[in-house]
């Protein structure tokens, strides 16, 4: 009998605990703790199930941080993100505000709604049965904002008040005359009729022109003495008389030869010349907005009695703001 039950002691059951050579921790039954050796296997399913659940308690509080930490710095970057978002909305908005300011000082705002008007005029007028007619010419309502700013400033000319002389200049838009008025001997730049019949904007460039040379007071800036603003018959620019440009100053009179027939002159009277340009676009690049001139050519440049030079014709100058770097588009001859 004792050999028997000495033989049913060794037999092993599905969930007795195997010996280990090594000492740890077994799990106990409920109601009795024992200290044994370290068994690999355990006792009962709810042994297993009291295990498992040990083993995430340790794991899930440094989970749960890691995943705050990196919501905080989500959110800390969401909220530099907003900030430079309305920072450039806030700039935006104050470049809009300087932009609106500029155009209604400068008349062009005026401008703009008299333009949209015709516009919704001429889309009403052609949903009519009659044929269509040519759209009349406003040019003294365009240009009504800069001839109160010519009567205001006391530059504004009436035409009887110019004697026309002769010729001495021809370009692709207008005739130069030497002219008088009031005693003085004046430059009269007459702009071709033809140039305001057959272009749409050719009233905004003459204005843009006229408003640009009103607004320079340099040495070396062609003086504006007046403007006749009733185009397309009388659409002129006065500005005082000089008779020599810095191509006939450098190449002599006519068409530039391939041999020269006037000597060149010295190398320190060029760069006083070259140095005298550069000041004068300074003062026009300090602007603001800035002026481009965009058509600098020898040809443009005039000089006075004592050789001192101006720069003339601004009919190809553009605005620039701040916040712009470059413009493209039409541009003078290449000389």
């Amino acid at each position: 009998m004792n050999v028997s039950g000495a033989i049913q002691q060794k037999k092993a059951t599905p969930f007795s605990p195997r010996q280990s050579t090594t000492t740890s921790l077994c799990p106990a039954k409920q109601g009795r703790t024992t200290t044994t050796k370290s068994c690999s296997w355990c006792k009962g399913l709810n042994d297993c199930m009291v295990m498992g659940s040990i083993v995430p308690q340790h794991e899930q509080p440094q989970n749960l941080e890691q995943q705050v930490a990196e919501l905080e710095k989500e959110l800390q970057k969401q909220k530099e993100l907003r900030a430079l978002y309305r920072l450039k909305l806030e700039r935006t908005q104050d470049y809009l505000r300087y932009c609106l300011q500029m155009a209604q000082d400068n008349g062009f705002l005026d401008l703009l709604i008299n333009i949209k008007e015709n516009q919704q005029e001429c889309l009403l007028s052609s949903s009519t049965t009659s044929p269509p007619m040519p759209p009349l010419m406003k040019h003294r309502s365009d240009l009504a904002p800069l001839i109160d700013q010519a009567k205001m400033n006391g530059w504004h000319i009436e035409p009887h008040e110019i004697e026309l002389h002769e010729k001495v200049a021809q370009g692709s838009t207008a005739d130069v005359y030497k002219g008088t008025w009031r005693g003085l001997d004046v430059a009269v730049k007459c702009i071709y009729p033809d140039f305001f019949n057959s272009n749409d904007n050719g009233v905004n460039f003459f204005a843009q022109e006229v408003e640009t040379l009103s607004k320079q007071r340099h040495c070396f800036v062609l003086q504006l003495m007046g403007a006749c603003l009733n185009p397309p018959d009388h659409g002129w620019i006065v500005t005082e008389f000089l008779s020599m440009t810095l191509k006939e100053w450098l190449h002599g009179p006519g068409r530039r030869q391939r041999e020269r027939i006037v000597p060149l002159p010295q190398l320190e009277e060029r760069l006083a010349k070259a140095l005298e340009i550069a000041q004068a676009m300074q003062y026009l690049h300090d602007h603001k907005p800035k002026v481009i001139h965009r058509d600098l050519k020898p040809s443009n440049i005039f000089l006075d009695d004592a050789l001192r030079v101006r720069v003339a014709d601004f009919g190809h100058a553009r605005f620039l703001s701040e916040g712009e770097k470059a413009l493209t588009g039409e541009t003078g001859k290449d000389y």
